[in-house]
């Protein structure tokens, strides 16, 4: 198992407009250090990093869902993970916003106001896919191209979840090396996957919505047969 701070870690933010989220944050009314990115949220007992000033009230989305008895989580198995993947994307900045991620629009007053860039849907890139549709192909010509290497394990569908939705493989992998790790789904609209481990530790994962277009077969590991 990989230490406390490392566990933590993970679930911090990358996104550098997020950078509250980018470390971990002790709770001393709570005697708890919690960590999220803003898509899922790890919570453990005891302090291990300090506080940050400003932190979002990370306790009233925990408080959001209906906690069942830990009878009714089941263990995250072995047999439930994807192998781990990665793949080498190639990135280019966005022409169209100049890799801001949005666009100054203009309403019917006349107002300028700021608008996600469909193009790159706010990224501030293209990836190699997105290249491909995006509409004005001659301003790509010349654009240099970056290379990173990124996750590309299956997503799963756990017992519980419907059928369009699916959690990401590589989180649950996070999950997995916890001790007497455990989940079950949230009987609420939100469908968010809870787990529980040993020493108190809890935590909460968002679903990915799976489209026909964004997900090939080969992506989507069934688990609710386990």
């Amino acid at each position: 198992m990989s230490d406390i701070s490392t566990i933590l870690q993970r679930f911090c933010s990358l996104d550098e407009t997020r950078y509250k989220l980018a470390a971990p944050h002790y709770d001393a009314d709570r005697d708890c250090t919690v960590a999220t990115d803003g898509s899922r949220m790890i919570c453990i007992h005891g302090k291990h990093s300090e506080a940050v000033a400003g932190y979002p009230a990370w306790h009233t989305t925990m408080a959001k869902f209906q906690w069942p008895d830990a009878a009714e989580f089941r263990p995250l198995t072995p047999e439930m993970l994807p192998a781990r993947k990665s793949a080498i994307v190639k990135y280019v900045e966005c022409p169209a916003c100049q890799n801001f991620g949005y666009v100054d629009l203009e309403d019917e007053a006349g107002e300028q106001y700021e608008c996600e860039c469909r193009s790159c849907k706010g990224t501030g890139y293209l990836d190699e896919e997105a290249a491909a549709r995006f509409q004005a192909p001659h301003l790509l010509k010349g654009l240099p191209k970056e290379e990173v290497e990124q996750d590309d394990t299956e997503i799963v569908r756990l017992p519980g979840l419907p059928e369009n939705m699916a959690v990401r493989g590589d989180w649950l992998h996070d999950i997995a090396e916890l001790p007497g790790c455990a989940f079950c789904v949230s009987r609420d609209d939100s469908h968010m996957t809870l787990f529980i481990a040993s020493g108190g530790i809890r935590g909460i994962i968002m679903p990915v919505i799976i489209k026909q277009a964004d997900c090939p077969v080969a992506m989507l590991k069934e688990a609710t047969h386990v």
